[in-house]
């Protein structure tokens, strides 16, 4: 499993209900800074946490779980316990310009503000960057817009992941070059006595789905160096999910699984 990535451009209003952000309780995080990061050289580290628990607004049974199998994208299977419940969610049935059909549904926390978008491609045997390389804002608008309400069997394996990666190269393609530049990184409002340059931009996320909710834990740190009875939905397969502040449209968090 991997996270595509997980922004966090400042918390959104509080939600109702169970779900919000709110200061990282002690542990949530560990080993953020990787042995070498700090050096003799480093002079400054910048660190910032978001802690995201929200609860689901209609909590998946807990008697309702069970094994079942979870495809691979090597094609084997693990068994993985799954929850489930029926209820009423929004949903869509969408194609890639390429035609190969996808559905997204949304599972609301409580209070309304936060939902999980999960997104799954219809054929198991496409793999899940078809869908990953298209992932945009003015998509998951078009989703959003495009859904509709419908009673459904959710079946979802309970997940958890943890990950981290340098935020160097991704700031850089948004175009953030100069605190990065020797020649062009001007620090001096931090410190005047000698010439600071950015470093490292590391971020480090751990996320658990269970059957009461998600709980995310996101910390950054910047180093300054010298988806009959009701249709089932089953994702059963390599799935997408986003964590979306209704209001606003911001993504707060965005990843993938490709095994429980």
């Amino acid at each position: 499993m991997g996270v595509l990535g997980a922004w966090t451009p400042g918390s959104p209003s509080t939600t109702e209900g169970d779900s919000r952000s709110t200061l990282v309780p002690s542990g949530r995080i560990r080993g953020l800074l990787p042995p070498g990061a700090v050096g003799a050289s480093t002079r400054l580290v910048l660190a910032s946490a978001l802690y995201f628990r929200g609860a689901w607004r209609s909590p998946f049974p807990t008697l309702a779980t069970r094994p079942r199998p979870f495809h691979r994208p090597d094609g084997t299977t693990v068994t993985v316990p799954m929850m489930e419940k029926t209820a009423k969610f929004n949903y869509g049935d969408f194609e890639t310009p390429g035609g190969v059909p996808y559905e997204v549904v949304e599972v609301p926390y409580a209070g309304g503000e936060v939902a999980m978008l999960l997104v799954a491609l219809t054929w198991q045997d496409v793999p899940i960057v078809t869908l990953t390389r298209l992932l945009d804002a003015q998509l998951v608008t078009t989703w959003v817009t495009n859904m509709t309400p419908v009673t459904r069997v959710l079946i979802l394996p309970r997940f958890s992941l943890e990950t981290s990666w340098d935020l160097k190269a991704p700031l850089k393609s948004l175009g953030v070059h100069a605190p990065f530049d020797p020649n062009a990184a001007d620090f001096t409002p931090l410190s005047a006595e000698e010439p600071l340059v950015l470093g490292q931009v590391l971020q480090k996320v751990r996320m658990e789905v269970t059957e009461n909710g998600t709980e995310v834990t996101s910390a950054t740190a910047a180093i300054i160096y010298s988806r009959m009875a009701p249709l089932e939905i089953l994702l059963d397969r390599p799935f997408l999910f986003l964590v979306r502040h209704n209001p606003t449209g911001t993504i707060l968090f965005v990843g993938q699984v490709t095994e429980p």
